[in-house]
C-alpha cells in the first residue's frame, strides 16, 4: 500500500508563502480591532479519510458586530461564515491550509493557520456493524476463532451485553447470533483469547467488574463457544479489570493473571485436565492491589514471561519470571518507580532484538522504557509518543505500514 504524506515540507514552505502574501493584503486596511481572543487550535490535524475535524476561532470588537469567513489555501468556503467549522467524511481535497478573516467596520485581520492532513493509510468504515455499536465499550480481543485466517472480533462492554462477530472474509463483520457471550447487564472490563485446552481453538476468558464469577468460554471447534461452569474455573469476588494469559511455569499450558480494582489480583494455575487453581501466595498475587492492568514479556529473553501490572493508585510492579512459577520485583527499575492506571504494551520499537514496554496513562503523559539489553531499561523522555498527553486506558501496537 502506498501512503502519502499528508504534508510535506515543500507544501508547508508553500502554503507559508501565501499566507504571508494574504497577510499583506489585509495589511494597509487592518486596524486595532478586532482581535482574535481564540486562534485555531490545534495548529495542524491529520486525520484519515472518512474522519470529522473541528476547529474554531473567536474575535473581539468594541467596533460593531463582527464577521467571520472560513477559507481554504486563501479561496473563501461558501456557508462557512460562523466561529466553527466542522469538516466531515473527510477527504482528499479537504487538505489544505484554513485561515478565518474577522471583520468589523473598522476593517479585518486574518487569523493563524490550521493545516489539514488527510492519512490515506486508513480510512475510517461508518457502515459496518462494530462501527454502529451502541454503549461504552471498555475492551476487545482479536482472534481467528474459527481457522478461516482472518481475525474476529470479541468486544466487552459495561451495561450492556458483550458481543462477538465474524469476520467475513475481509469483507466486514457479522454479529454471531445467538450470542455465545451473552453477558446481560453485568459490567465486564476486558476479554483476552488463549488455548487454554490445547486443542488448536482459540478460547475465551473475560473479567468481570461486578464482584462475580469471571466468565471462561472453551471454543468447541468451528469458532463455538460455550461456558465452563465455576466448578473448573472459579473466580468469584473481585473487580476485574484485565487479564492475559501466559504459561508461566513452563509446563505447556497457558495459565491466566486477572487484575482487579480494590483486592489483590488473581493468578490461576492450568491443571492440564480443563481445571484450574487459584494461586494465593505467589509473590504476583500478594503485591497487586488496585491494579488497572497487566501485560506479560519476556524483556531478558530468558525463555520465561515477566509481568508488568499497572496501578491505579500506587507505583507501577515489574515482576520477573525466576523460574518454576517464582517472582521477584525489580524496584529499581524506573516502571516500578511511577504509577500510571493506563495499559502497557511490550514491544521492541528500536528493532534491536529486545523487548522494549510501552504504557499508556489516563490523564498524563504515556511512558516508554527502552530496553538496554543489560537487565536494564531507560525511560524515553523525546518524541511526540511521550510528549503528549492522554485519555489512555489500554494500548496496542503493530507494524501497520509493513515497514
Amino acid at each position: 500500500m502506498k501512503t502519502s504524506h499528508p504534508v510535506s515540507a515543500e507544501r508547508r514552505l508553500s502554503l507559508g508563502i501565501e499566507l504571508i502574501a494574504l497577510a499583506l493584503a489585509f495589511a494597509l486596511e487592518a486596524q486595532a480591532e478586532p482581535i482574535f481572543t481564540i486562534q485555531p487550535s490545534p495548529k495542524e490535524t491529520v486525520a484519515s479519510v472518512g474522519a470529522r475535524v473541528v476547529n474554531k476561532v473567536l474575535a473581539s470588537s468594541t467596533n460593531g458586530p463582527i464577521k467571520y469567513q472560513w477559507e481554504k489555501d486563501g479561496q473563501i468556503i461558501l456557508n462557512a461564515t460562523n466561529t466553527t467549522i466542522s469538516l466531515s467524511s473527510l477527504q482528499l481535497s479537504d487538505g489544505g491550509l484554513y485561515t478565518v478573516v474577522a471583520t468589523d467596520i473598522s476593517g479585518s485581520i486574518r487569523s493563524l493557520p490550521w493545516i489539514v492532513g488527510v492519512n490515506t493509510a486508513f480510512t475510517k468504515i461508518t457502515t459496518d456493524p462494530i462501527a454502529g455499536l451502541i454503549g461504552r465499550s471498555t475492551g476487545v480481543a482479536v482472534a481467528d476463532i474459527n481457522n478461516d485466517s482472518f481475525p474476529d472480533l470479541f468486544v466487552s462492554t459495561v451495561f450492556t451485553s458483550n458481543l462477538l462477530f465474524t469476520n467475513s472474509g475481509g469483507k466486514g463483520f457479522v454479529k454471531i447470533l445467538p450470542n455465545p457471550v451473552e453477558s446481560g447487564t453485568r459490567s465486564t472490563a476486558g476479554g483476552t483469547w488463549g488455548d487454554y485446552d490445547n486443542d488448536g481453538w482459540p478460547d475465551l476468558l473475560v473479567s468481570l467488574n461486578a464482584q462475580a464469577n469471571d466468565l471462561l468460554y472453551r471454543n468447541l471447534g468451528g469458532g463455538a463457544l460455550k461456558e465452563v461452569p465455576a466448578t473448573s474455573f472459579r473466580s468469584i469476588g473481585g473487580n476485574g479489570n484485565t487479564c492475559a494469559w501466559a504459561d508461566y511455569d513452563g509446563d505447556g499450558y497457558l495459565d491466566v493473571y486477572v487484575t482487579n480494582s480494590d483486592r489483590n489480583n488473581f493468578l490461576y494455575h492450568n491443571n492440564g485436565n480443563g481445571t484450574f487453581t487459584q494461586l494465593t501466595t505467589n509473590a504476583i498475587v500478594t503485591n497487586s492491589g488496585n491494579s488497572q492492568t497487566c501485560a506479560w514479556g519476556d524483556y531478558d529473553r530468558d525463555g520465561l514471561p515477566d509481568l508488568f501490572l499497572g496501578k491505579g493508585s500506587a507505583n507501577n510492579v515489574l515482576f520477573h519470571n525466576d523460574g518454576r512459577g517464582k517472582f521477584s520485583t525489580r524496584p529499581m527499575f524506573p516502571m516500578s518507580k511511577e504509577g500510571s492506571g493506563g495499559g502497557g504494551t511490550w514491544v521492541d520499537f528500536d528493532n534491536d532484538g529486545f523487548t522494549d514496554l510501552f504504557v499508556s496513562n489516563y490523564g498524563q503523559k504515556p511512558f516508554l522504557y527502552r530496553n538496554l539489553g543489560d537487565d536494564t531499561f531507560v525511560k524515553v523522555l523525546t518524541g511526540e509518543l511521550v510528549t503528549e498527553s492522554f485519555q489512555g486506558t489500554c494500548s496496542a501496537l503493530s507494524d501497520f505500514d509493513n515497514d
